[in-house]
């Protein structure tokens, strides 16, 4: 069943949703507080459960996995929830607002720790009279999750949630800085940053003043004053698209506009409200080496439309 009056923004949440989906490469799907689909797990990865569910018994244990999972997840609410069949982990992730959860996100399966034997998995396919060579073919683009990883991304979805679910639904508005601060954790998480900081209109329009930072000295965060067309994050701002830079960056408009080498990877993005500029997201690492997520821009992206309706 598909709740009627879903309270997230679906036009929003699907892009972002099938960002996720190719960047983890994990299937994902949001469910509200009563457990009415609100999206289905997207179809961009083949995946396990689709042949699971093609046969009426393995529909019918696919449907008391989620029922338990969601059962669990209401008396006990847990960062990530997970339970398996045949070797695959299916997780909930509730999102937490006041006392009781707001939905949840339907996560799976994946495979944790390592793959299981052949044979373990062509006895699945037959308890559940599913054919063994769709079976066997779909377990082969699945992926294989550490627990650490696992629950990693039972984390970022936490922090999704509060931006997926608009601040009306809470049991109180959401503070402006809270807004901000959750928008740019959320934002690190998602592409593997290390340090990362929201720029916003100063005194000044044409001015850019930090607004929240992570990993950053403190005088930095104090003393930025960037002019709209100045630096990385300013020409963001001025021309309203988004720029990575790295040591493959090769566009004339960003060579020598990095003044802190020691970043290896960098992402800016222009926070847009229709064409008004709220801010720029700007997140990093200096790991030596360190690489952003490949697809991590257009994650971005995403990430920042789904986050307009709490941010001013």
């Amino acid at each position: 069943m598909t709740s009627t009056n879903p309270p997230v923004d679906l036009d929003r949440w699907r892009p972002l949703q099938e960002a996720l989906v190719q960047v983890l490469g994990l299937n994902i799907g949001l469910i509200d507080a009563e457990g009415n689909a609100l999206t289905r797990p997207a179809d961009l990865l083949r995946s396990p459960w689709n042949v699971l569910t093609s046969s009426a018994r393995g529909l019918t244990r696919y449907m008391e996995c989620v029922q338990t999972l969601l059962s669990e997840a209401r008396n006990n609410p847990q960062p990530l929830v997970s339970m398996q069949v045949g070797g695959l982990h299916l997780s909930v992730v509730p999102v937490e607002q006041g006392k009781h959860p707001a939905g949840f996100f339907l996560v799976g399966p994946c495979l944790v720790g390592r793959r299981g034997e052949p044979d373990d998995y062509i006895a699945l396919a037959k308890e559940f009279d599913i054919p063994i060579d769709r079976w066997m073919e779909a377990l082969q683009e699945i992926k294989v999750f550490s627990f650490v990883g696992l629950n990693a991304v039972g984390s970022l979805l936490q922090q999704l949630g509060g931006l997926a679910f608009p601040p009306q639904l809470q049991s109180k508005a959401v503070e402006q800085d809270e807004a901000w601060a959750q928008l740019l954790e959320t934002a690190i998480r998602a592409v593997n940053a290390q340090a990362g900081s929201i720029l916003v209109r100063g005194k000044q329009p044409d001015l850019l003043v930090i607004r929240v930072a992570r990993g950053l000295d403190p005088e930095v965060v104090r003393t930025t004053r960037l002019r709209v067309g100045e630096g990385v994050a300013g020409t963001a701002a001025a021309e309203q698209i988004p720029f990575r830079i790295n040591n493959r960056t090769t566009h004339p408009r960003l060579q020598g506009l990095l003044k802190r080498p020691q970043i290896q990877d960098a992402m800016v993005v222009p926070l847009l409200r229709r064409s008004d500029l709220l801010g720029v997201l700007c997140v990093s690492t200096s790991h030596p080496g360190g690489r952003l997520r490949e697809d991590g821009l257009d994650l971005l992206q995403q990430l920042t439309q789904l986050a307009q309706g709490s941010l001013s």
